[in-house]
């Protein structure tokens, strides 16, 4: 439900995490792609806290007293577990009622793998500089990894991300990603 997802970034604050999981060491996201990936863009806006909207799109989305979920976190991971607390924290303003479930990493994963989940923790780290991977592993769910798990599927982004891998001009290629 795209309405919960905008539900849940508008309700997390990213800056909380950023403070209890990494000492405020890290950038916090401001978009899909990884920081400072080609074709990164320092120019987007810094996602905001805004409760308001979320609870009001957790009524569009149907759910205007929230609903309970799990976060499936890695044990031992210090700076997963903190994340989890926070998130767990956030969302119980708008309704949501987060279980936070810790497993060894291959068993976390295998959880994931499955679909059948509320939220996930994963690392990511990219083996090339050039986003075509990054955006294929998340976006295209028939490229191998179900849309990292999310079984998310779109065919206008698919196709975008299709158009965009076959691009050569750099120029036209930056605009697309």
């Amino acid at each position: 439900n795209v309405k919960v997802r905008q539900a849940v970034r508008a309700a997390v604050d990213l800056n909380e995490i950023n403070k209890l999981a990494y000492q405020n060491t890290a950038t916090p996201a401001t978009s899909f792609m990884p920081y400072k990936m080609q074709y990164w863009k320092d120019d987007l806006p810094k996602p905001a806290v805004d409760l308001a909207k979320a609870k009001s799109l957790m009524s569009q989305a149907g759910f205007p007293h929230g609903f309970s979920t799990n976060i499936i976190t890695v044990s031992g991971d210090a700076a997963g577990q903190a994340e989890a607390v926070v998130i767990k924290s956030d969302l119980a303003k708008i309704g949501i009622q987060v279980s936070i479930e810790s497993y060894e990493l291959v068993t976390a994963y295998d959880k994931e793998r499955t679909g059948n989940y509320g939220l996930g923790e994963r690392y990511w780290t990219n083996d090339i500089i050039d986003p075509d991977e990054v955006v294929t592993f998340g976006v295209v769910k028939n490229a191998g990894s179900n849309s990292f798990d999310t079984y998310w599927s779109d065919p206008t982004a698919t196709k975008l991300a299709n158009d965009a891998r076959s691009e050569t001009d750099t120029a036209k290629r930056q605009q697309m990603y």
